[in-house]
């Protein structure tokens, strides 16, 4: 894939004596095997994730049938996505069909892989995060999620606006992305 075509997030993660940037969080997948390393962030527009290891995150684009993309607010968290991480041996797409459902109380219908982002840990890719456009089939009353306990925030948002909720640069390529998936036909 040339370079042109991701896009490239650099950050240092600190020491865990630090704080987080901004007196945020760390919301970017980041566990203690990282601190203290320089992070990249790299989304590959590209549909063929399988022979990637390892997988350690899965996340949605999902559109309702309006075209609003659905947005998560965990509590203590910033805006994001729907997603989360594999459990024994599920599929990305099962991993993301039962994280957007715990988090959400959405269930979803088609779902494709429009790319996956690198995380490279001192230049050196350490672990892929597969990124689908998925339709949303219903939307049921909210439950707690059983990982947290909590009922999370959840908004339907106009593509146009969703960077405005979204903190992550990497992330405006996967938008454009997905809103190509969308109105290039996907909405059956």
């Amino acid at each position: 894939m040339p370079l042109e075509h991701c896009i490239l997030v650099r950050i240092q993660v600190p020491e865990p004596t630090k704080s987080p940037p901004n007196g945020g969080d760390f919301d970017l997948s980041i566990d203690s095997s990282t601190l203290g390393h320089m992070l990249e962030f790299r989304i590959v527009p590209k549909a063929d994730f399988r022979h990637l290891a390892p997988i350690t995150q899965s996340s949605g684009v999902c559109f309702d049938e309006q075209g609003r993309i659905l947005l998560l607010k965990q509590e203590g968290r910033k805006w994001n996505i729907p997603g989360g991480t594999p459990e024994g041996n599920e599929t990305s797409e099962e991993t993301l069909r039962r994280e957007v459902y715990e988090e959400t109380t959405v269930r979803l219908g088609l779902c494709e892989p429009i790319a996956y982002q690198e995380v490279l840990e001192d230049g050196v890719v350490a672990k892929y995060q597969v990124r689908f456009a998925c339709l949303i089939d219903s939307i049921e009353p909210q439950k707690p999620d059983p990982d947290k306990g909590s009922i999370h925030e959840r908004a339907f948002i106009e593509p146009q606006l969703v960077m405005d909720y979204i903190e992550y640069p990497q992330f405006k390529q996967l938008f454009e992305l997905a809103v190509k998936w969308y109105e290039g036909g996907r909405r059956s």
